[in-house]
């Protein structure tokens, strides 16, 4: 009644938009332990992994396993599946905003393969400018085998088989004169890979 005001200032953060997140990999097939995610949230407060049977979880560092691309967020994370392989577990992820709004994936279906393919052997036949690769690999869930020719001049990556005949992988192919520096990669389809490398001369 004497007129005497007090007042204080008070600073909050409004966010009536709930997060959501619009796609998951991988789908289907096979999981490795690389999972990836994208979002789209103003104020991203936790990322969090739930995958295996036993249910575990990990937490995602979202300043450092997330890219901001315009408004939306694209993340990829590594956890250790080896408890899991051969096995089918299932995984989701969920978001949750700065004033506790949520959002949760669709749960996935997954085979584990966290085991790279397995070179038996590998050899080479050189026939004037004809090269025979024989490859003899281990691998249930084999996808392909691919090399790049480091002494091209503009070297890419080529596919050398796209499957196995009783493990075995048997091609010919032709190159030019001279050095030759060839690094093969072999891929099952979970992502897992080896690699193999040789050095041969074209007379």
């Amino acid at each position: 009644d004497g007129g005497i005001v007090d007042e204080e200032n008070v600073d909050f953060i409004v966010d009536s938009k709930d997060p959501r997140i619009s796609k998951t990999e991988p789908r289907r097939g096979f999981a490795s332990g690389l999972f990836y995610v994208e979002f789209t949230e103003d104020n991203p407060q936790e990322l969090i992994l739930y995958y295996g049977n036993s249910i575990r979880n990990h937490s995602l560092d979202i300043e450092s396993e997330c890219n901001l691309d315009r408004a939306r967020y694209k993340c990829q994370t590594q956890v250790d599946l080896s408890d899991f392989d051969g096995q089918e577990i299932s995984y989701w992820f969920e978001l949750t905003d700065i004033v506790d709004n949520k959002d949760s994936s669709r749960p996935n279906k997954v085979m584990v393969d966290y085991t790279p393919p397995e070179i038996n052997s590998f050899s080479h036949e050189i026939d004037r400018r004809r090269v025979t690769f024989i490859f003899d690999i281990t691998e249930t869930n084999f996808d392909e085998i691919n090399y790049i020719d480091y002494s091209d001049t503009k070297p890419r990556e080529r596919r050398l088989c796209s499957r196995l005949r009783d493990g075995i992988c048997e091609i010919r192919k032709t190159f030019s004169r001279g050095e030759h520096n060839l690094t093969f990669t072999i891929l099952d389809e979970a992502g897992n890979s080896v690699q193999e490398s040789l050095v041969f001369t074209i007379l």
